[in-house]
């Protein structure tokens, strides 16, 4: 028996269907990863926080800060995508390069935890050649250091760093939390920000970069 009515999809029409398909993936897929890297960025602000809370806790202690981690008790979980850094140059890094992390109590960074990323993992990542312009002010009476480090002493005060890889660039995404007020200009990879006492500000947010 002879078939009629018999339809489908001409050639033309599947290129038209598929050209579509790919011009819709193609605006879709940075927008896919600029907001898993945003996701990747909360750990460092949660992190950074609680960074903020045990200086705090340890002056109300101490009357005084201190670049020692392991003293304040500040141990990331496993899993970190940044590292975190209480002076510019530590001496001393918590490494977090194996199944287990070093057994060491006074360190003044953590490493990115390679041994679960894997891959091209930096474990010790550095600043992108160009960082956001900033600034940093305390109160009357009060010194700190104006880049990532710690001023001890009753009237001292301290600037934490986290840097690290949230997308597939070579640039790192740069953040810091003082006790004073940091102040970052505009630029090409920073939005001008007044981070107070507490709130972390972006001196290279890779998320804004291409």
């Amino acid at each position: 028996m002879k078939r009629t009515g018999v339809s489908g999809f001409t050639l033309v029409e599947l290129m038209i269907v598929v050209a579509i398909i790919g011009i819709l993936a193609a605006l879709a897929i940075p927008n896919f990863i600029k907001f898993q890297a945003r996701s990747k960025q909360s750990e460092a602000k949660q992190s950074l926080k609680g960074y903020f809370m045990a200086q705090r806790h340890q002056f109300s202690e101490t009357d005084s800060f201190t670049s020692d981690m392991g003293a304040i008790g500040f141990v990331p979980e496993r899993g970190n995508r940044y590292a975190y850094k209480s002076t510019v140059t530590p001496t001393t890094w918590q490494s977090r390069s194996g199944v287990n992390m070093t057994a060491i109590t006074v360190y003044q960074g953590v490493e990115v935890d390679c041994f679960r990323i894997g891959g091209t993992c930096v474990g010790q990542p550095t600043r992108p050649a160009t960082v956001g312009t900033f600034a940093i002010s305390y109160e009357s009476g009060v010194t700190g250091p104006t880049d990532t480090g710690v001023t001890i002493g009753q009237n001292g005060s301290f600037v934490m760093e986290a840097i690290g890889t949230i997308d597939n660039d070579d640039a790192n995404d740069v953040w810091l939390v003082s006790s004073g007020t940091v102040d970052v200009t505009a630029g090409a990879c920073s939005e001008e920000e007044h981070g107070v006492p507490g709130v972390m500000v972006a001196i290279y947010n890779d998320v804004s970069c291409p």
